[in-house]
């Protein structure tokens, strides 16, 4: 009899755990998570949602967020969590996968993002014992984004960036053991024929190495985004090059890099003066700064620069040189 009991027990509790994982769940989350997303006068939509209490694999389509405008939005993201380590206070997440993310940054003319709301913090009165006590660590195994687009647009200086068809991977990041994991991203642009990113970091101490390639950024737009109040003005310059580095965050800060850089259309102001070069290549570009609690070391090598079709003219000076 009391086998029987046991027996009916454990079926109940597989039964409920089975309607809570697949179906109670998923519908709880699609009801709530909009009504926090409210609180900020924002909207939030969800298409569907999939649990499988028994695999801890979820599935999540059609997610929009937006306030005025769109801010973020993504056709599918999918999600395989390990529950078992939150006894630990580590959250782990063997494997994310987001497709299709879209990503929508607005500077207003007053200097506002758009996401600016996001970050004010309602309760600023907790206390740091909660916050040691609820504190957890974050392990990913793969994390995986593809065909992702950033928007960036500038109300204040009528200036837009955008990130097309970006891919980007992530491997190993833990801040249990202190690793920031691998990092690969590609995306091409408006501003650019290519962008391509590889690295590696760890914490304890900061320690961060990997490449970096451009094909053909522009940086007109960027400078009147960004650098308007500067002294000098840039009216044209293409860069492409190609960076290998390497930052080390201990007792000294270390930074390293060598770099093969081509700078086309250079085309700089500064008031009346003006500089003009078609283009400047440095092949080979070695760079060593670091920094102690003593003293600052830098040093830096250049094997050999190209400047093709030089002309300036600063004031009642003017000077051409065809190739230097």
């Amino acid at each position: 009899k009391t086998a029987k009991i046991t027996a009916y027990i454990i079926c109940l509790v597989f039964l409920f755990y089975t309607v809570l994982g697949y179906f109670a769940a998923p519908k709880l989350i699609m009801n709530y998570v909009p009504k926090i997303a409210a609180q900020y006068d924002a909207n939030l939509s969800i298409k569907n949602i999939k649990l499988n209490p028994f695999t801890y694999e979820a599935n999540i389509t059609g997610v929009e967020f937006s306030r005025k405008s769109p801010i973020f939005k993504f056709d599918e993201i999918n999600i395989n969590f390990d529950p078992i380590n939150l006894i630990t206070k580590t959250i782990k997440i063997a494997n994310l996968k987001i497709s299709k993310p879209e990503i929508f940054i607005q500077k207003e003319e007053n200097g506002e993002f758009n996401f600016s709301f996001l970050l004010s913090q309602k309760d600023t009165n907790s206390s740091s014992d909660t916050e040691k006590t609820t504190r957890f660590e974050y392990e990913i195994g793969e994390l995986e984004i593809i065909n992702a687009n950033l928007n960036y647009e500038d109300f204040s200086n009528d200036f837009k960036l955008s990130l097309k068809d970006m891919d980007y991977k992530l491997s190993n990041l833990s801040t249990k053991n202190g690793s920031l994991g691998a990092h690969s991203l590609l995306a091409s642009s408006n501003l650019a024929n290519k962008i391509v990113i590889d690295a590696n970091a760890s914490l304890n101490p900061l320690k961060i190495d990997g490449n970096i390639q451009i094909n053909e950024l522009k940086t007109k737009q960027i400078w009147i985004s960004f650098f308007k109040n500067m002294p000098l003005t840039i009216n044209s310059a293409v860069v492409s090059s190609d960076v290998d580095y390497s930052f080390n965050f201990d007792n000294n800060i270390s930074i390293k890099a060598n770099a093969k850089t081509d700078i086309k259309d250079i085309n700089i102001t500064q008031n009346k003066n003006t500089f003009i070069i078609t283009s400047l290549i440095i092949p080979d570009l070695n760079a060593n700064f670091i920094n102690s609690y003593n003293n600052f070391d830098m040093k830096m090598s250049i094997s050999n620069v190209n400047i093709g079709s030089f002309k300036t003219k600063f004031d009642e000076f003017n000077a051409n040189f065809d190739k230097l």
